[in-house]
């Protein structure tokens, strides 16, 4: 969106979510932590794919068990479902 004047620009984008942004969703944000609105509940029995790769072996992505709140390595052609974030930044066009 570009509006002449002071308006706003406004990007957004649907991306996967990292392992540690996936354990912050699962076990809350720390005390003290100001946030606008509330995460949705996800469902405590699925296993989350996240966007960060096994260092020490690329066929290997991290995921999130949002039954126990554990992380684990498993290799990407097991089946998982994948939580998408939403980044999105403002501009301000001059």
């Amino acid at each position: 969106m570009k509006k002449k004047g002071n308006d706003l620009s406004v990007g957004i984008r649907a991306v996967k979510a990292s392992r540690s942004e996936l354990f912050l969703i699962e076990k809350g944000l720390p005390a003290g932590f100001s946030r606008a609105g509330k995460l949705a509940k996800i469902n405590t029995g699925s296993i989350c794919w996240s966007s960060t790769e096994n260092s020490n072996n690329s066929n290997n992505a991290w995921n999130v068990n949002f039954n126990n709140g554990n992380t684990n390595n498993n290799n990407k052609n097991n089946t998982n479902d994948v939580r998408a974030v939403l980044a999105f930044s403002i501009k301000t066009l001059r």
